[in-house]
C-alpha cells in the first residue's frame, strides 16, 4: 500500500528529529545545529508544503539512504553534518496521445533474435558536507564501504578549516609586540619620574636558549582543527 503524503510528512519529521539527535561534536553534543533539516527544507522549513503523492516513493527512498549515511557518520565520530544535497524527484513527461506512423513494406531479410540486455538499477545521488577529524574520516569511509547498501563515492574533496600552526605563530608574534610596546611605555614613564636624575639604565632582557621548549610548536592531530569534507555518493 502506497504511503500518503500526510503520513510521509509525519514520518519525515520524526526521522529528521532522530537524525538531529545523533551524537556529534557540536556544543550541544549533537551532529548538527538545531535548525538543520537534512535537505528536506522544502517540506519541513518555514511554510513547508506537502509532497506530491507521486513523489512519496522517491522521497521515502531518499530519506532511508540519508538516514543510513548520517548514522554511519555518527558512529564514525563525525563532528558535524553541515549540508545534505538531494535531487528533486524526476518529472514525468506528459503523454501527448498516440503517434501515427507510416510503415514501409516488410523487408525479406530475416529478423535477428533480440537478446535481453541486463537492466542496471538507477542510483540515488546524494551530496554531503561534514566536519571531522582525520581518524573519523577514515572510519566513515570504511563504514560506507561496509554498508548493506551498495554506496559508491563519486566525488571527494576536503579542506582545512584553520591552520593552527600559523595561528600559534601569529599569537606569539602579537604577544611579543604587545609586551615590547608596554615595556617602552613603562620605560618612558620611569624616565619622566626621574627628570633631573641620571637616566634609567636599560634593563637587560632575559636571554633564552635558542632551542628552548617555548621556541618549538608541537601539534597533536587529534586536537588540530577539523577538516571540512565534501563528498557525493551514488546509492544503489
Amino acid at each position: 500500500v502506497s504511503e500518503s503524503a500526510t503520513v510521509f510528512k509525519q514520518r519525515l519529521q520524526a526521522e529528521v528529529r532522530k537524525m538531529a539527535e545523533r551524537r556529534g561534536g557540536m556544543p550541544s553534543g549533537r551532529i548538527c545545529v538545531p535548525e538543520f533539516l537534512f535537505g528536506f527544507d522544502k517540506f519541513l522549513g518555514e511554510g513547508g508544503t506537502l509532497p506530491d503523492v507521486d513523489d512519496v516513493s522517491f522521497l521515502s527512498s531518499q530519506l532511508a539512504s540519508i538516514s543510513e549515511i548520517v548514522g554511519i557518520f555518527a558512529d564514525a565520530g563525525v563532528l558535524e553534518v553541515r549540508e545534505v544535497l538531494r535531487p528533486d524527484p524526476p518529472r514525468k513527461v506528459k503523454d501527448e496521445g498516440p503517434v501515427h506512423y507510416r510503415y514501409a513494406a516488410k523487408s525479406k531479410i530475416p529478423k535477428k533474435k533480440k537478446v535481453a540486455e541486463p537492466v542496471m538499477p538507477s542510483p540515488k545521488t546524494l551530496g554531503f558536507t561534514v566536519l571531522a577529524r582525520p581518524a573519523a574520516i577514515v572510519s566513515a569511509l570504511n563504514g560506507l564501504a561496509a554498508s548493506e547498501s551498495f554506496i559508491a563515492i563519486t566525488s571527494f574533496a576536503f579542506r582545512e578549516t584553520a591552520d593552527t600552526i600559523v595561528e600559534r605563530l601569529n599569537a606569539e608574534a602579537l604577544a611579543k609586540a604587545n609586551a615590547e610596546r608596554e615595556a617602552k611605555q613603562s620605560s618612558r614613564g620611569r624616565g619622566r619620574g626621574r627628570r633631573g636624575a641620571r637616566a634609567a639604565e636599560p634593563e637587560e632582557e632575559e636571554k633564552k636558549p635558542a632551542n628552548s621548549a617555548s621556541d618549538s610548536i608541537v601539534v597533536d592531530p587529534e586536537f588540530d582543527a577539523p577538516i571540512e569534507v565534501t563528498l557525493k555518493v551514488a546509492v544503489y
